[in-house]
């Protein structure tokens, strides 16, 4: 997915906590020329899932068992998105991180989502 997006770039990672940013471009955008809200869920699911794979000391999948967005304003293409992502729960079976998106320029949060997944021991298969 890095090669999908190489528009995204981590700006930090500490302890249970990362920020990236992406400019906003034609291809993540719907007809109005706004961040569609399918990109933005895809950002929340798989960014988290990056983060919650720092948290486990072994290489674990991950499945999605709820995915939930909040579309609280739009991002226009040209425009820097945050994405603040935290863990909120690493466990033995479950995981949980939430993340908010936010336009660079005025920090106010656009899109929040959380997302709890199953863990899958990767086998190596």
């Amino acid at each position: 997915m890095f090669l999908v997006l190489p528009q995204v770039k981590l700006v930090s990672c500490e302890q249970e906590v990362a920020h990236f940013e992406m400019l906003v471009e034609k291809p993540h955008c719907n007809l109005s020329g706004m961040l569609h809200g399918g990109m933005a869920a895809t950002l929340v699911d798989f960014y988290t899932c990056v983060l919650l794979s720092t948290a486990y000391d072994r290489r674990v999948l991950f499945a999605s068992t709820e995915l939930k967005t909040r579309f609280l304003g739009p991002a226009k293409m040209g425009d820097t998105i945050l994405m603040e992502t935290r863990i909120i729960h690493a466990g033995r079976t479950l995981a949980c991180a939430e993340m908010d998106i936010l336009d660079k320029a005025t920090k106010k949060i656009l899109v929040q989502g959380t997302h709890t997944a199953f863990i899958v021991p990767d086998e190596g298969k």
